[in-house]
């Protein structure tokens, strides 16, 4: 499961707000609500690379940034990639 858009989730929903009636007004006006009083997420997007045996050196290196200092197996202490083959 990925992260939303607030913003794009929000407007979306207050354009339904604006066109609904009744009871339907005031569901979106409830879920708009919500949204506004959520705790917020500090994210970043991740990044997945591969580490890759090099036989000529005897060693791995990252795919995405090509470093070869993994002395970590879960992540490239370079470029921060996580690796998909752990």
């Amino acid at each position: 499961m990925g992260y939303l858009n607030e913003d794009v989730l929000y407007d979306d929903i207050e354009e339904k707000y604006k066109n609904a009636q009744g009871k339907a007004r005031e569901a979106y006006s409830d879920v708009l609500d919500t949204i506004c009083a959520m705790p917020r997420a500090e994210v970043e997007v991740v990044r997945h690379g591969e580490w890759i045996w090099e036989k000529k050196y005897s060693d791995y290196y990252c795919s995405l940034c090509h470093d070869w200092n993994l002395k970590t197996p879960n992540y490239c202490p370079n470029c921060g990639a996580k690796n998909v083959r752990r």
